[in-house]
């Protein structure tokens, strides 16, 4: 009875311990806009490309409906040494549906990370954090967006140029190619 019993408790530890951490959960008034979704407050950065980050970053996630395999994580556009921002701005806009995850704390205590799925409307620049200080972000996926519809001085331009490239067509077909 006393091994069984032990049994019990070592493999309930090896449960607790084989979770992902937080103390305190996710709020998706964390960002703005507001959050659809959100996952987390894992203890510390795991927003790295190390085996035990990458399966907590893999069940987070999907957790918010997003599929990854944790290959290509140098691909994501991060964000490092955000010295406590609160406004988030990556290089290139967001669009629609995105997910993203941002460690904030840090220190000696490691601080939080946590994953968010928010709706950036089209061609958002930037979104802003309501937790104080924010070290690191990752984008993991954005729309990318309706293409640019060319302004009216590069139609002009582009008009005008197959308007020279006819006329030149024009004048060499009056020319003839004489073989000596």
């Amino acid at each position: 009875m006393r091994s069984f019993a032990r049994l019990i408790t070592v493999s309930t530890l090896a449960c607790a311990l084989s979770a992902p951490v937080y103390a305190v959960s996710c709020d998706t008034a964390d960002i703005s806009p507001i959050a659809l979704a959100c996952a987390g407050r894992y203890d510390g950065n795991v927003l790295d490309n190390s085996a035990p980050d990458v399966a907590i970053q893999i069940s987070a996630l999907a957790a918010l409906g997003f599929t990854w395999d944790g290959t290509s994580f140098s691909d994501f556009p991060k964000l490092s040494g955000l010295g406590g921002a609160t406004n988030i701005d990556f290089p290139g806009l967001l669009n629609g549906i995105t997910y993203v995850g941002i460690h904030v704390g840090g220190g000696a205590g490691g601080g939080t990370t946590s994953f968010y799925k928010f709706d950036a409307g089209t061609s958002l620049d930037a979104f802003t954090l309501s937790l104080s200080k924010s070290s690191g972000a990752v984008v993991y996926a954005t729309d990318p967006g309706t293409p640019a519809v060319p302004e009216p001085s590069n139609w002009a331009l582009m008009l005008g140029g197959f308007a020279m490239l006819g006329g030149v067509m024009r004048l060499r077909r009056g020319e003839t190619l004489s073989l000596v």
